[in-house]
């Protein structure tokens, strides 16, 4: 049987940020087919749970239509609920307990990291990925530089756990992000802003592929 990184194929994931998209969210989700987007983090922090709940079974049931894992950020009780693909914990919200709680379920779980401590300390539960960005400046972090190609190089010398990186990837540089370690990147402002995601996402598929300079 195929591991849980195995099931997410294709190297683009996205993230949701509800207050950019000019649709509701699980509409936006359905639009986006299995072949364009592996998977969809649902990480909408304003929202109590309940409401976390009532978002997550729209976004859910579109994801199934579009065939698109969806991993649910911070809550294992709504991951849980809706039957998610996996779980993402902020690295502020990590507890090695909960990694195994969720891995004990059947749940992909997922660390967001920003910097080699933080890196260290996650692959304590052994994840089945770290989530490391800013990778390069972005809007949705202002004044940050970003921590570069190289950092993504050196954490994958050092640690064996699958790397998803997220923050200002574009079709110029995803190419370098790829071989620099990344195994996914994600998209957030560019994925819910656009007016056709899709043609968004196959342009950067089509920009992995161009040969090299």
């Amino acid at each position: 049987m195929p591991g849980l990184n195995d099931q997410i194929v294709g190297p683009i994931v996205g993230l949701s940020a509800r207050e950019l998209c000019p649709e509701p969210l699980w509409e936006r989700v359905a639009k986006i087919g299995f072949e364009n987007l592996s998977a969809f983090i649902l990480r909408e922090k304003d929202l109590a749970e309940e409401d976390l709940l009532v978002l997550a079974q729209k976004v859910k049931k579109a994801a199934d239509l579009a065939q698109t894992r969806l991993i649910i950020n911070s809550s294992l009780s709504v991951a849980q609920k809706v039957q998610a693909f996996g779980l993402h914990l902020p690295f502020a919200a990590y507890v090695k307990r909960t990694v195994l709680k969720a891995r004990d379920l059947g749940l992909m779980v997922g660390v967001s990291i920003h910097n080699w401590p933080e890196a260290q300390e996650a692959t304590k539960a052994a994840p089945n990925y770290l989530l490391l960005g800013p990778i390069f400046p972005t809007s949705s972090k202002p004044g940050h530089p970003g921590v570069g190609l190289e950092f993504v190089k050196d954490i994958k010398k050092r640690l064996a756990s699958p790397l998803w990186v997220i923050g200002g990837i574009k079709e110029e540089n995803i190419q370098a992000t790829i071989q620099a370690g990344a195994d996914k990147v994600i998209l957030r402002s560019s994925l819910m802003e656009s007016a056709d995601p899709n043609t968004l996402i196959q342009k950067l598929t089509k920009a992995l592929a161009r040969p090299e300079d």
